[in-house]
């Protein structure tokens, strides 16, 4: 007869051995696809080139490690990168213990007021062989187009597809925002993933324009045409001949209305009374005339307001109520 504690132990052989899996499952995903990236050069271009190329990896789904290296070892890794000494640099790679490893160099030349930042990389894979090698050059470069660089290099060492765009606009110098993010001025060439891409260009004392790309395999231009500021089109019209209408106008009313009332009925005029006034007809005509043009001016004003504000306006025979109304 089998011991009592035989059938436990038999329910207990798949469970421990599921557990053992799970635990091995997790162990495996905790590890999958990490990378460590190190940036060595200008210290005061780490963090853009970092923030760039972080996200970057994240968004394909590595696992980044910014402090993998300890500091001796990451300046030992830019002694091997300045020497061209890759067995140098392997066994530092190899002996960090991560899936990948991108190493940036950032050299910084500076001509007149500008810098001029070369980029180039190496990517690493687990044993420390070097599997791709990349440079990109930012001239009279900024943080915005830095960082874009920096995207650039770390697209193209793992190989994804991009292509060159030439971005320019009449007259230059514009900036440049490419799906929310700085690119630079005009005239600009960088890469890009194909796709659509929104672009926003900027200049002082011109206005902003909105322009979608759409980049394919091929090699991609898009010149863009800004329009001056105050020029046709961007002074509002002027509101003092519409002012000057309703004001004419309700004058105008005012007076036929006073003329209408003053007006006296002939049959209602004494025997010895020589002169009357008859000025119901002056009056009235008076009255559309000037109803006519406070109605015209205020329509002008409406026309030509830079809000939703406008005039409000009653007119009667021997009424005017003049107010402003305004929607908030």
């Amino acid at each position: 007869m089998p011991s009592p504690d035989v059938p436990h132990c038999r329910r207990a052989g798949p469970l421990a051995g599921l557990v053992l899996a799970l635990l091995a499952l997790t162990a495996g995903t905790a590890r999958a696809d990490q990378t460590a990236v190190v940036v060595g050069g200008e210290p005061s271009k780490t963090a853009t080139v970092v923030g760039a190329i972080a996200p970057w990896l994240e968004s394909r789904g590595a696992t980044v490690s910014l402090d993998t290296l300890a500091p001796t070892q990451a300046a030992a890794l830019v002694a091997c990168f300045l020497a061209d000494d890759e067995p140098c640099a392997k066994a530092i790679v190899a002996a960090a213990d991560v899936d990948r490893l991108v190493f940036v160099m950032v050299d910084v030349q500076h001509a007149d007021a500008a810098e001029n930042i070369t980029l180039t990389s190496w990517l690493f894979d687990r044993a420390g062989t070097v599997t791709a090698a990349e440079r990109r050059f930012c001239d009279a470069c900024k943080l915005g187009p830095l960082a874009t660089s920096a995207a650039e290099l770390v697209a193209a060492l793992a190989g994804e597809a991009a292509t060159a765009v030439t971005i320019t606009s009449s007259p230059a110098g514009a900036t440049v925002t490419i799906d929310g993010k700085p690119a630079g001025t005009t005239p600009l060439t960088l890469t890009l993933a194909p796709g659509d891409h929104e672009l926003v260009f900027a200049l002082a004392g011109h206005r902003s324009k909105t322009a979608t790309l759409a980049v394919g395999a091929e090699p991609a231009e898009l010149t863009v045409d800004l329009v001056a500021s105050g020029g046709p089109g961007d002074e509002p019209p002027s509101r003092l001949l519409p002012w000057t209408l309703v004001i004419a106008g309700a004058a105008a009313v005012a007076t036929g209305g006073v003329l209408f009332a003053i007006d006296e009925d002939e049959d209602s005029i004494p025997d010895n009374q020589a002169q009357y006034w008859q000025t119901a007809l002056p009056g009235a005509v008076t009255i559309g005339v000037g109803a006519a043009a406070l109605i015209g001016g205020i329509l002008w004003l409406r026309s030509s307001k830079p809000s939703d504000s406008g005039l409000h306006a009653t007119v009667s025979a021997n009424h005017l109520s003049l107010g402003w109304a305004s929607t908030f």
